[in-house]
């Protein structure tokens, strides 16, 4: 996998949600954190992806809450009202893992590499290993990695590569919460 610093290419975001008001919603101190720790390639690579999966939220009509972006990490939680306990289905790290993952790799080997320039961004959703697996066979949704809690995908160039996993967190906890 190539240096994050070192891949160029124009970024580009459709819809309502653009790099600039992903932007906005970034606390000042987070802003300020994002600039001095990470590059500018890999800022806006995360900007576009949140972008493209608020953009993709709101097309499909999925109930989930404005993104909370905040110095390593955007989560997307569910707006359901009166509930007990909030539901985070998926977010997009701008680090490559969350801060205290114990990662294991697809075939069972333990991920040692985690710097920062030979690992980019990644989405972690909220399924099954069982679950994973099972979307990868059905719609070829290759995961990169898994955690306790979590499984790690790589950022596609196109979001929308994701869509049945990203589709089928939101059902799964939706589901679960009603």
């Amino acid at each position: 996998m190539p240096d994050n610093n070192s891949v160029k290419g124009e970024i580009s975001v459709t819809g309502e949600w653009t790099i600039e008001r992903v932007k906005k919603l970034l606390p000042q101190e987070s802003r300020q954190y994002h600039e001095v720790h990470f590059s500018e390639y890999r800022r806006n690579l995360f900007y576009t992806r949140v972008a493209e999966i608020q953009n993709l939220i709101e097309t499909k009509g999925w109930q989930l809450r404005r993104p909370k972006l905040n110095k390593v990490i955007c989560s997307f939680f569910l707006t359901d009202k009166g509930a007990t306990q909030v539901r985070r289905p998926f977010g997009i790290l701008l680090q490559p893992f969350l801060p205290h993952a114990r990662l294991t790799g697809r075939n069972g080997e333990k991920i040692q590499d985690r710097s920062l320039t030979s690992n980019l961004p990644r989405i972690f959703v909220s399924i099954t290993e069982k679950e994973a697996r099972q979307l990868e066979r059905q719609y070829g949704c290759k995961f990169w990695c898994i955690d306790r809690n979590w499984i790690y995908y790589d950022i596609p160039d196109d979001v929308r590569d994701l869509h049945p996993v990203l589709e089928f967190a939101y059902h799964k906890h939706r589901w679960n919460g009603q």
